[in-house]
């Protein structure tokens, strides 16, 4: 996963799965959405997408209080959200 920040967004690339985020990745992904300048997730550059990128957004959402947008979603993340009765908080 790559992490690159233009603010107000963050943009997401990369593999988001299971066998390539590990405890350091995440660690990184939390310190990047801390700002409050961050209101945006964008991961048009993600490729491969697994419940690994929903706890992710999950997280992002648990550190901006539900205030996150997210955009671009991958359709296998829109699909696990909707698997997981959760679409309404990632949907955008």
């Amino acid at each position: 996963m790559n992490l690159d920040t233009r603010e107000p967004t963050l943009f997401l690339s990369g593999d988001i799965t299971v066998k390539s985020i590990d405890s350091a990745a995440y660690r990184q992904f939390e310190q990047a959405c801390t700002p409050a300048a961050i209101q945006t997730l964008d991961l048009e550059g993600v490729g491969a997408a697994d419940s690994a990128c929903i706890s992710l957004l999950l997280a992002g959402l648990r550190i901006k209080n539900g205030h996150l947008t997210l955009t671009n979603l991958p359709a296998s993340v829109s699909a696990l959200a909707e698997l997981y009765e959760i679409n309404e908080w990632v949907a955008p």
